[in-house]
């Protein structure tokens, strides 16, 4: 039997009051030009935290004595 997760709360801060709207209210609220950048602010973000997870890696793999697996 496969269970569904509920919907992770969503952070304090990450969306406005007025892009949760438009979230909630679907496409007859937001127009194209709106979800492509929203769309865009998401891969941005979401760029930028591999760009953070690559160098944390970095720094840690950096760390490690030479010889440690």
């Amino acid at each position: 039997m496969s269970e569904t997760r509920p919907m992770p709360k969503i952070p304090e801060g990450v969306f406005s009051e007025e892009q949760l709207q438009k979230i909630n209210g679907g496409l007859d609220v937001c127009s194209a030009q709106q979800l492509s950048d929203l769309f865009s602010g998401l891969q941005q973000n979401y760029e930028t935290l591999i760009d953070f997870t690559s160098y944390v890696i970095e720094r840690v793999a950096d760390a490690l004595p030479s010889g440690t697996p």
